[in-house]
């Protein structure tokens, strides 16, 4: 079997070039062929670039040593591959690993990684659903909206602000909330529409939201077939900040001013440009978003233990 290790050095709180040797040996020992690669500068060394070297040289596995952009990056370029997706967690946030069941590096002489790596190549193959917004393929989030606006102005973050972890990302994300009036919208998903001023829109598809602090989606299932879009509605700080409280303490399921919506597509239009983020990640700004599900789309490795901590239910 060939493995092929991406490893975006500006992703998490502190270099783990160190540990993936032992993650290569490890592998090695169970009959793995594994090569490792850095994200440098250029179109020649980013990740898209080595996701793609490591499909045409006919990997069998990539694991993505970052955080969720970065698996959110790879996982676009393997949709409708026969290359498996594995997670080597060493980024801020971490909520696709943490959905998994896997222990993150606390520091910088943790063996988490090659753990990691073995739960995962002795576990199973599970294909699950993408996402696409205006052609964009995502993992876990389209945001459109407040969620856009902040991920916008908060990255790229240098490692110093990185060692804060997610709290500076909130932090932040209400320092830049004060700023955004909201927007009116219109929204047609499935058999529903509805039109409205919303502070922010989230399609997912996964359980968890903002950095793994908060449980958005309760029903999200790996293999359905189907997004959920939450709209936020609202139109200032003070109702971002009302509706940031109820998902942070799960008040939001059946909230009269939160909206939701379950289908395989979704088309949102603004009278103005509204910023998206994919996967936690910049994706620029639109005025109209067409939404839709990619079934199965991705192979991904799962150990054959989740447990309490991840996501048992979102992988049935």
């Amino acid at each position: 079997m060939r493995a092929t290790v991406i490893y975006n050095p500006r992703a998490g709180r502190f270099n783990v070039a160190h540990m993936l040797p032992p993650v290569r040996s490890a592998l090695g020992d169970m009959d793995w062929d594994v090569r490792i690669c850095t994200v440098g500068e250029g179109r020649d060394n980013n990740l898209n670039t080595l996701a793609r070297a490591a499909c045409d040289c006919r990997a069998d596995v990539v694991f993505v040593a970052g955080g969720d952009g970065s698996v959110g990056a790879v996982a676009a370029v393997l949709s409708g591959s026969e290359v498996a997706m594995g997670v080597l967690p060493c980024g801020t946030g971490n909520v696709w690993a943490r959905g998994l069941g896997l222990a993150v590096p606390a520091h910088p002489w943790s063996a988490v990684l090659v753990s990691a790596a073995q739960r995962q190549v002795k576990g199973s193959e599970r294909n699950v659903d993408l996402g696409s917004c205006n052609g964009r393929v995502f993992l876990q989030w389209a945001g459109v909206g407040l969620g856009g606006h902040i991920v916008h102005g908060v990255e790229p973050r240098g490692r110093i602000v990185r060692h804060f972890g997610r709290w500076h990302y909130i932090a932040r994300g209400m320092w830049l909330a004060r700023s955004w009036p909201g927007a009116s919208v219109r929204l047609r998903g499935g058999n529903t529409g509805f039109e409205g001023e919303i502070v922010a829109t989230v399609v997912t598809n996964v359980p968890a939201y903002a950095g793994g602090l908060a449980t958005l989606d309760l029903e999200a299932r790996a293999q359905d077939g189907r997004l959920a879009l939450w709209a936020f509605r609202g139109n200032g700080f003070g109702d971002a900040l009302a509706q940031f409280g109820r998902l942070l303490f799960g008040r939001h399921q059946a909230h009269r001013d939160v909206e939701r919506v379950v289908a395989p597509s979704f088309e949102l239009e603004s009278e103005k440009e509204l910023p998206l983020q994919l996967d936690g990640e910049p994706a620029g700004a639109a005025m109209r978003f067409e939404i839709k599900v990619i079934p199965r789309a991705l192979r991904v490795l799962v150990p054959h233990r989740i447990g309490p901590t991840g996501w048992p239910d979102y992988w049935r």
